[in-house]
């Protein structure tokens, strides 16, 4: 073995190493430069929207006759409980139909480990609605049921809001 000739071979491929990883470089740095921009990426990243919307992690939901009885954790870790009225779901009547045609309460029954949540919408600071995501089994924790002998009928109130508290 050569000692020169084995220094002489790893120096030129140090050299294409270098000189490709340099080209590699100043290549990718300048695609930017050279890109043309479209019109539709020039598209503020701000929609505005007259919703003001707060997703809020539900710890227990009970279905009753009357409606469903969300409860959840304000900051002081005080339990809170808001009622949903069963007509604020449908349309037929004047209390769940909203002016744009859609309902003041809807469910969907979903799986996963994010449920169960609700997201409040108010409008111009006023209450519009809500959409409650719960978990698609009844047989899930986060599912209760009250006494028999428990009487909330009085709080479901569908001519009024709810009062919020976080």
């Amino acid at each position: 073995m050569i000692p020169g000739v084995l220094y002489y071979g790893m120096e030129v491929s140090m050299k294409r190493l270098t000189t490709i990883f340099l080209l590699g470089s100043l290549i990718s740095l300048n695609v930017n430069v050279f890109a043309q921009e479209s019109p539709s990426i020039r598209r503020p990243l701000v929609t505005t929207s007259p919703y003001y919307i707060k997703n809020v992690f539900l710890n227990r939901i009970v279905s009753t006759a009357r409606g469903y009885r969300l409860e959840y954790f304000n900051a002081k870790m005080e339990p809170i409980a808001i009622y949903v009225p069963i007509e604020w779901f449908s349309r037929l009547n004047e209390y769940g139909r909203l002016e744009d045609g859609g309902v003041k309460a809807e469910i969907y029954f979903l799986s996963g480990t994010t449920y169960p949540y609700v997201s409040i919408y108010w409008k111009n600071g006023k209450f519009s609605h809500l959409k409650i995501f719960a978990q698609d089994s009844y047989l899930h924790s986060s599912w209760g049921a009250l006494r028999p002998t428990t009487n909330i009928d009085d709080r479901f109130k569908p001519d009024s809001e709810p009062e919020f508290s976080f």
